[in-house]
């Protein structure tokens, strides 16, 4: 299943959206207008660009002012959380009346590392994001790691919200417990992994297509045949392909539908 044949060159179909990607991030700055351009070019016309702190954030939402296509998201990543989050949210709050910003995000927990900010900070982030999002009637995307069963209990509680949670790694139960919830599930290059887990791909093969995205994650997680390289937009339709092949699906088909999921999710 792992195979480069399974990478083809269609046609541009202009439908296909990169729900989650990082345009502020260095590793854009030499090129950033070519990598949009690119994204264009192989059938992405739309992104929506993270921004995970609050200069980050205001990166995001001026790349989406100067380019049509590309909306913001903001918040501030649960690994960014220090003593100063309660003065960055107040900007993050004033920033979520910006009109491109149409999610607020990422946010979650990640307790990946022990220096990682504390679960306690984390779930207090977590919490307030929602209810800013809520009080501004946007989704939330939602970043976990090492986090599957706080996670549970914390949509469990604060069920009452739209979220996505993007760069999904868990198994099938978990994503019916998101599904149940109402919740979407994205993802990234790794699905075209050699090394990618079989619960992923279980649960790729499995998910109905009404609660699926797709995304890149860059300048992170190049899928097959662009692993190791820096990632883009454009590279979204690689993993789409692999994901329509992996399910038995029809490339448009698969496409059409994941657009018109981001398109309703976010409202663009």
């Amino acid at each position: 299943m792992h195979t480069e044949k399974l990478i083809t060159t269609d046609p541009p179909i202009n439908t296909l959206i990169d729900t989650h990607c990082h345009l502020d991030f260095p590793q854009f700055d030499e090129d950033r207008e070519g990598v949009i351009a690119r994204a264009h070019s192989a059938g992405i016309m739309k992104m929506v660009s993270i921004g995970c702190h609050v200069e980050a954030a205001e990166k995001a939402i001026e790349i989406a002012n100067t380019h049509e296509g590309i909306s913001a998201a903001i918040g501030i990543h649960p690994c960014d959380i220090s003593e100063k989050f309660p003065e960055e949210f107040k900007v993050i709050k004033e920033l979520a009346h910006e009109k491109k910003v149409v999610a607020i995000g990422e946010t979650g927990l990640d307790f990946f590392r022990e220096e990682n900010p504390s679960k306690m900070a984390q779930f207090d982030a977590f919490e307030k994001h929602s209810e800013l999002a809520k009080e501004h009637e946007k989704p939330v995307i939602v970043h976990l790691r090492d986090a599957t069963k706080e996670a549970k209990e914390f949509f469990t509680a604060h069920h009452d919200f739209s979220f996505v949670t993007h760069c999904f790694l868990g198994d099938w139960d978990f994503a019916k417990s998101i599904f149940d919830l109402g919740g979407m599930i994205s993802f990234t290059g790794i699905v075209t992994f050699k090394n990618a887990d079989q619960d992923l791909l279980d649960v790729a093969k499995r998910a109905p297509i009404d609660r699926i995205m797709v995304e890149t994650d860059s300048p992170f997680l190049a899928p097959v045949p662009n692993r190791g390289k820096r990632c883009e937009p454009a590279f979204t339709a690689d993993t789409a392909r692999f994901l329509a092949e992996l399910r038995g699906e029809d490339f448009q088909f698969f496409a059409k539908e994941t657009t018109k999921n981001a398109e309703r999710f976010f409202g663009i």
